[in-house]
């Protein structure tokens, strides 16, 4: 698990058998991965927030792309 940008291990039942380090290293990392990723989104549509004016009485979507009129 990961707590804010720690990796945080414990022992846990998991799927009833033993894993491998090599097999436990990649979920870290995968696990890793995802957080990077999402921390990569979530700076872009800041970066977007800051950028736009929301327009009155129109939905709109922001993405990593930018802002969407739906």
């Amino acid at each position: 698990m990961l707590d804010r940008e720690d990796l945080v291990v414990s022992r846990c039942p998991g799927v009833g058998r033993a894993i491998s380090k090599k097999d436990a290293r990649e979920i870290a990392d995968a696990l890793i991965d995802r957080c990077l990723a999402e921390k990569y989104e979530r700076d872009k549509i800041q970066q977007h927030l800051k950028n736009v004016t929301l327009p009155r009485g129109t939905f709109v979507v922001i993405d990593t792309e930018g802002m969407k009129y739906l």
